[in-house]
């Protein structure tokens, strides 16, 4: 008979390799050499932002829609940030981070956005919360922080994870360093996924495991 498994984008990555999964490692899990002699590209599937992880990525793909948000510290001093044309995380931070009419600074936790105000609020009431709102579009929601935060520090929920095989091929094929240079797709039986370079050089084309992250050498 013929296969009656295969992959799709949906298909979670714990399920591979007969249910044992892709372990990803502490930091960067694998690196790909093109033949164009580049250096090589590398990847990290560990599911924690980075300044660079693109927006794209976001919410199983769904990315970050343009727009403005809102935020209000405790001391009631209050800031609308235009958040559009953002592409990397570092877009958001760098706005939030340079907007003076707040005390309110953006990090990275994980794989969240935190927000810590700074200000000094007289009192520790519904009014004093600190609080993030959409202006003309769902940008606070997509970004996980929509909402409000009794004390200094606001801290969204997950917006970044990587749990399947389409959330992979995403990682790879939007890696602002590859640039179409390397594509990721489901292989034409259906079974594994196939990497394609599509430069050309005297290089070697070539996968390498990176530290303790199995990855990439796994699926």
């Amino acid at each position: 008979g013929s296969n009656h498994v295969s992959i799709a984008e949906e298909t979670r990555l714990s399920r591979l390799n007969d249910g044992n999964g892709v372990r990803a490692g502490s930091g960067l899990d694998f690196e790909v050499a093109l033949a164009d002699g580049l250096s090589p590209l590398q990847f990290d599937i560990t599911g924690n932002l980075k300044t660079t992880t693109p927006l794209a990525l976001l919410n199983s793909g769904s990315g970050v829609p343009d727009g403005t948000i809102r935020i209000t510290d405790r001391s009631g001093s209050s800031a609308e940030i235009d958040l559009t044309g953002s592409v990397t995380i570092a877009d958001i931070l760098s706005r939030i981070n340079n907007e003076t009419g707040i005390d309110v600074t953006a990090s990275i936790r994980g794989s969240t956005l935190e927000l810590t105000d700074s200000s000094v609020a007289s009192g520790q009431t519904a009014a004093n919360d600190l609080l993030i709102e959409d202006v003309d579009s769902t940008t606070a929601e997509a970004l996980g922080l929509k909402g409000s935060a009794l004390g200094t520090v606001k801290t969204g929920r997950d917006v970044y994870a990587v749990d399947t095989v389409g959330d992979l091929l995403r990682i790879i094929n939007l890696d602002p360093s590859n640039g179409g240079r390397l594509v990721a797709s489901i292989s034409s039986d259906g079974l594994g996924i196939t990497l394609t370079d599509t430069t050309t050089g005297a290089g070697t084309f070539a996968i390498t495991a990176l530290a303790d992250g199995t990855g990439l050498s796994k699926t």
